[in-house]
């Protein structure tokens, strides 16, 4: 296990909260919370459970980045 890893890990055990998002109602929400976070809102305060989601779920991360990432590209590719 690296040392990133192990760093990252033992900061999910101290965030762990009572009640988590599972990651189907995570996928529920996601277009939104990009569309909204590329508008420029702030969506941890609007998705405070997506957000800390995120911190939990390198899985449901890694989609995340994926989708802001296409949703930006698309939106700059417009302004063009």
């Amino acid at each position: 296990m690296t040392l990133e890893k192990f760093k990252w890990l033992v900061r999910s055990i101290f965030i762990v909260q009572e009640e988590e998002m599972l990651c189907s109602e995570f996928f529920e929400i996601l277009p939104q919370y990009v569309d909204l976070q590329i508008a420029g809102k702030e969506v941890d305060k609007l998705f405070p459970k997506l957000g800390h989601h995120l911190h939990q779920c390198p899985e449901c991360n890694e989609v995340y980045q994926a989708l802001l990432k296409a949703v930006q590209s698309e939106k700059d590719r417009g302004k063009q």
